[in-house]
């Protein structure tokens, strides 16, 4: 091993980053974050090494801080759902899922476009009585299965976001 490895603060660093990377909050709250648990994990190591040497001094300093799973998702809990949304919604990492949601945005759309005329002309044609509903049935149908698939596909955008979130 090299001298960088066996370094307890480069130790404690790697260990802070892997707590504070998979949190779903803005740049400048996870540094604040990263900044903060480092302090108090280096103050909680010089504390330890006072008292021990310093590969025990830094396991008892990872023993203190305790589980970063817990950690992370305390931390995680603790940022305003306004910014989680926010991250998820403009963050640069994972694109597909916007992708799926702007797409089953623009399908809803698009069908509900197709429905809504057909709808109102279908309305009109019965107040006339005449007989030609086929191609309104038609354009109806199709309008309705893009409008469904779309919103499937928006919800599918969002739940798959929502999935990845939580299990990180």
């Amino acid at each position: 091993m090299n001298e960088r490895e066996n370094d307890p603060i480069d130790v404690l660093r790697r260990h802070v980053e892997r707590t504070v990377a998979p949190l779903s909050a803005g740049r400048r709250r996870k540094a604040r974050v990263r900044e903060e648990l480092l302090a108090h994990l280096i103050g909680v190591y010089e504390q330890e090494s006072a008292r021990a040497p310093r590969a025990a001094a830094l396991d008892a300093t990872l023993r203190r801080f305790g589980d970063r799973d817990d950690l992370t998702r305390q931390l995680q809990a603790s940022v305003p759902p306004f910014e989680r949304i926010l991250v998820i919604l403009f963050s640069k990492e994972r694109r597909m899922w916007r992708w799926l949601v702007v797409g089953g945005f623009v399908a809803s759309l698009f069908g509900t476009s197709m429905v809504l005329p057909a709808l109102a002309k279908l309305r009109h044609q019965a107040d006339l009585h005449h007989e030609p509903y086929m191609a309104l049935a038609v354009a109806l149908m199709i309008g309705m299965v893009i409008a469904v698939a779309g919103l499937h596909l928006l919800a599918w955008g969002i739940a798959r976001r929502l999935r990845r979130t939580s299990a990180a």
